[in-house]
């Protein structure tokens, strides 16, 4: 039994190892592909829904509806353009509705973004970039703590 045991341990080891050197492996470039940065460039609007789930912050904003916007600039070396939100089915989370875009990165066909809110809390957002829509996944965190996830959508204003 104890070899049986000492079998499987030294099976998670490996396999954690293995997941460890892939992970090492991936390449997080702050500055997207060529012409990805101009394919995403201006005014995109739409909006965000919360998900139900038990490590919701705040239940009562399950299923919260926000408006958004993302005005994405031209890169600089602090910040890609600005976050905006605005009531929906309920207000913006410990209502603030402005931040900034300070980070973003491609990650294969991945983007990512990272919204600095006013209040110092920030939201994580993933998407498969298109001409005219993104869509994907957000975690908001306040420090370490997640307080809202869920998806959204956003369509090119202009």
């Amino acid at each position: 039994m104890a070899s049986f045991a000492a079998g499987i341990v030294i099976a998670l080891i490996t396999e954690s190892a293995l997941m460890l050197c892939g992970c090492a492996d991936v390449k997080h470039d702050p500055l997207p592909a060529e012409g990805t940065a101009a394919n995403l460039l201006g005014v995109w609007n739409g909006i965000t829904v919360n998900d139900c789930s038990p490590v919701q912050f705040d239940p009562a904003r399950c299923r919260a509806v926000e408006r958004i916007s993302l005005t994405m600039l031209e890169p600089s070396k602090t910040s890609w353009g600005f976050y905006r939100c605005a009531a929906g089915t309920v207000p913006c989370y410990d209502y603030v509705d402005r931040g900034e875009i300070k980070y973003l990165a491609l990650t294969g066909r991945m983007l990512w973004l990272r919204v600095m809110r006013d209040d110092h809390s920030s939201c994580l957002f993933d998407t498969i970039p298109g001409p005219d829509r993104m869509r994907g996944k957000f975690w908001c965190f306040q420090g370490a703590t997640l307080i809202e996830r869920g998806s959204w959508q956003v369509d090119r204003a202009y």
